[in-house]
């Protein structure tokens, strides 16, 4: 089970895992918001 985890995590870019926390918290987001958040940079 871990190694799976470990195996996922390194599959991963930063932009999913980004994404994958947004999504956790149950609120929809845009591809730009997504990135925007990845980059620091705010929407256009």
């Amino acid at each position: 089970m871990e190694d799976r985890i470990k195996a996922e995590r390194a599959a991963n870019p930063a932009g999913l895992l980004v994404a994958k926390r947004f999504i956790g918290r149950g609120q929809l987001i845009t591809a730009d918001e997504v990135v925007a958040e990845a980059s620091g940079r705010l929407p256009a």
